[in-house]
């Protein structure tokens, strides 16, 4: 069954409206810029979008019946007019009952082997084939986020990123004879990820270059003719990644795109991309997805109860990507420090003033990425934490509290601090969100955060 099309995109009507209107006009322009933050579909409207450009027949919507529209049966996939750049460093999110298939465990025989999966997950983390746990979470309709580690897959050839079956097999060897069952998972996931990492490259700057090779690349592809269709899709994923350099050589091709082909790119952070990018691209804006859309959807697809799901869409705060990549025990233990600094007078305290900081700024993650990840998920709690004091101290509407389980302490907590510190607090963390995504001491930049706050707090 073909399950990529408008029609399985959540909560997201006037994008896709629009997008549905330049398909019935024939009137699509040569390049677009999907914006709005992580996880509300932007990608897989974007795969539809070029999905309807090539299908076969002309309609708003793909047909699903032509030999071009059953090429693209999940965003996994590979087709000679499509080309879907990512970050090689980008998860791969896959439902738990297909990989759980794939090992030999279908129907009732799945909950048997959902604890054989979890450790072959366990294994493959610890044999660094992939970059981050899988979550624990029990549930055959979860969604896991692989992070595969491209140093055990991929080469690099000509500025793009392949994948390397003779490294894949190397890397794979010595897992059969340590755990069989490992070992047919990740032969598993690395074939059916093929077709999603084929144009795969690094964005940004790498070791001794600019970027400027990795959009070369492209760009020598945009100018080649289509293979079936009447048009070319290309769809660059995280966009803002691009550096200055590389998005220079971009420009021209941008401003006259070949007219078979279509370039879309896809951001959360479109003020990173360079203005005369952005003033090239006809724009489509995504809005965040509606709380009860989202919760309705987690119950769905995570074994969550209703108040536990209702959570996770309250801390996602609009993103689908995010409610179903979160591991909400390790959210709330997150948050539960945050209630801590904000309750006690802890920064006083040495020990506890270190505590915070390592705790905030993901000390003991394996390597960068993560790490950032980590600081990036207890910056975004604490600014929830922070605006929800200021919204029930100013007795606001109890509908957009975010951390709706805790109004007690809100309450409680909100009555310690004047609105002015409140929002300088906010403020400070605010600035070391932005921060996060330059190249910074993310210890550094947390102890300094909380001197700041120390001193707010003091005065």
């Amino acid at each position: 069954m073909n399950t990529i099309g408008f029609e399985h995109i959540t909560g997201q009507e006037i994008a896709v409206s629009h997008l549905r209107s330049l398909l019935n006009k024939d009137s699509c322009a040569g390049a677009y810029l999907f914006t709005g933050q992580e996880g509300i579909g932007k990608k897989i409207s974007a795969i539809s979008f070029a999905k309807a450009l090539v299908c076969h027949k002309a309609s708003p919507d793909p047909c699903n019946e032509c030999v071009s529209c059953k090429k693209i049966s999940s965003a996994l996939f590979f087709h000679p007019d499509i080309t879907l750049y990512h970050d090689v460093y980008n998860p791969v999110g896959i439902p738990r009952f297909i990989s759980l298939k794939k090992m030999g465990y279908e129907g009732d025989e799945s909950l048997k082997g959902e604890d054989v999966y979890l450790e072959a997950c366990k294994l493959l983390k610890k044999k660094e084939l992939l970059l981050n746990p899988v979550s624990s979470e029990k549930g055959v309709e979860t969604v896991d986020f692989f992070y595969l580690n491209p140093a055990k897959l991929f080469v690099e050839k000509d500025g793009k990123t392949y994948i390397s079956s003779s490294l894949i097999e190397s890397s794979l060897e010595p897992l059969i004879r340590e755990n069989s069952s490992a070992h047919v998972l990740a032969k598993w996931l690395y074939t059916f990820t093929k077709g999603f990492y084929k144009q795969s490259f690094k964005v940004g700057e790498q070791e001794g270059e600019d970027g400027r090779e990795n959009v070369r690349g492209i760009i020598k592809d945009i100018y080649l003719k289509p293979s079936e269709g009447k048009k070319k899709v290309f769809i660059i994923d995280d966009a803002h990644k691009i550096t200055e350099v590389a998005a220079d050589a971009f420009l021209k091709t941008l401003e006259e795109p070949p007219k078979d082909s279509v370039i879309i790119l896809i951001t959360s952070k479109p003020e990173m991309l360079l203005q005369t990018i952005r003033s090239r691209c006809k724009k489509i804006k995504f809005q965040p997805i509606g709380k009860k859309s989202i919760c309705e959807f987690i119950r769905k697809t995570k074994n969550l109860g209703y108040e536990d799901s209702l959570l996770v869409a309250s801390f996602s705060q609009g993103s689908l990507g995010r409610a179903l990549e979160m591991n909400l025990d390790e959210v709330l233990e997150k948050r539960q420090e945050i209630i801590n600094l904000t309750s006690q007078d802890s920064l006083k305290n040495t020990s506890r003033f270190f505590h915070f900081a390592r705790v905030f700024s993901g000390e003991g993650k394996e390597d960068r990425r993560h790490k950032i990840n980590s600081t990036q998920e207890f910056i975004e709690l604490m600014l929830s934490w922070v605006r929800d004091l200021i919204l029930v101290k100013r007795d606001g509407d109890r509908e957009m509290v975010i951390n709706f389980d805790k109004i007690d302490e809100l309450k409680k907590i909100s009555n310690k601090y004047s609105f002015e510190k409140l929002e300088t607090i906010f403020s400070i963390f605010s600035g070391a969100s932005r921060l996060l995504s330059r190249n910074v001491d993310v210890r550094i930049m947390i102890e300094s955060c909380l001197v700041e706050m120390k001193e707010v707090v003091s005065c």
